[in-house]
């Protein structure tokens, strides 16, 4: 799934599956986050539920999980802004929370 943002409690007792959110992430990110992955763009560390995620750097597992769905996305999306974003794919402004 590729998102532009999230509200509050966003992935809250997400046990499985794969998140990639381009966009702001509400308060209280995380909460109860049992399994899968979500993946932030440029992420904001004060958002997140420190007690069940934190943030890591991209490995080279995902960064090519990350330019997949960007790809995917990009390949559906008639959004000029976000087909930009995901042409430009630096695992850099990525991190795996």
């Amino acid at each position: 799934m590729v998102v532009e943002g999230v509200e509050a409690n966003a992935f809250q007792y997400m046990t499985g599956g794969v998140a990639l959110v381009l966009g702001p992430v509400g308060f209280n990110l995380g909460a109860g986050l049992t399994g899968g992955r979500v993946y932030l763009l440029d992420p904001d560390g004060s958002r997140l539920n420190r007690q069940y995620v934190r943030i890591e750097p991209l490995d080279e597992a995902g960064a090519a999980e990350v330019a997949a769905a960007a790809a995917r996305a990009r390949g559906r999306d008639g959004e000029p802004d976000r087909g930009a974003l995901l042409s430009a794919f630096d695992p850099e402004r990525f991190a795996r929370s």
